[in-house]
């Protein structure tokens, strides 16, 4: 990597990104969403200098950010969370909201890591239904959050149906996450080898081979 590489931090959360953006002249925050990721690689192809984003993994919330990055080809670092953590610790600093961009970016400084690679098609269209299968069920416990407030029959028939019909969506989710993990005799391997610990599932383990590229070959 060259030395004037700019690690450009962001602290990724469900609905937002804070972003370590003095350099790229960007707001402090943006969404964690389209209008969000086009600002971040419009900024990155204006810098002079190379650009390299690096984040955490956060569960489903970076994997929109990371599609939209690999697929406007800029490079990225999805970075183990404990790792993160154990360098705050060794530093001395705590890592809390506010200093969580700062400390994911002198983590990247000190350690340059390298980009993480796109994933293959497979694993693309699985990184894509995995965040699909997380706004259903969002979506799912907004509504029945809505039902347990409600007294209106015909309004809490609508939200019965609104209900079964994001099961119904879940469920071909699930389904269509099985086929293409069985369709690759790899991921079909990693998946039983770590459905074997204890408390680990089917949908837990594609969820850990997704989101934690150092999983992934």
């Amino acid at each position: 990597m060259q030395k004037d590489l700019l690690y450009c931090a962001i602290d990724v959360s469900k609905d937002k990104l804070d972003v370590d953006a003095a350099a790229l002249a960007l707001p402090a925050q943006l969404g964690n969403d389209h209008a969000g990721f086009r600002q971040l690689i419009k900024a990155a192809k204006k810098y002079p200098g190379a650009v390299q984003f690096v984040f955490e993994a956060t569960g489903p919330y970076h994997l929109g950010l990371a599609l939209a990055l690999w697929e406007a080809q800029i490079p990225l670092s999805v970075l183990n969370p404990a790792r993160v953590r154990f360098y705050a610790k060794a530093q001395g600093k705590a890592k809390t909201d506010p200093l969580d961009k700062q400390v994911i970016g002198d983590f990247a400084r000190s350690f340059r890591p390298q980009p993480t690679p796109a994933p293959d098609p497979v694993r693309r269209e699985l990184t894509e239904l995995l965040q699909r299968r997380d706004g259903l069920i969002s979506s799912r416990a907004a509504e029945q959050n809505r039902l347990s407030q409600c007294r209106h029959k015909i309004i809490k028939g609508q939200i019965g149906r609104m209900m079964a019909q994001l099961a119904e969506q879940i469920d071909q989710i699930d389904g269509l996450m099985k086929k293409l993990v069985n369709s690759s005799e790899e991921l079909k391997a990693k998946v039983k080898a770590l459905c074997q610990v204890k408390g680990v599932g089917h949908l837990t383990a594609v969820t850990l081979l997704i989101t934690l590229p150092e999983l992934a070959p």
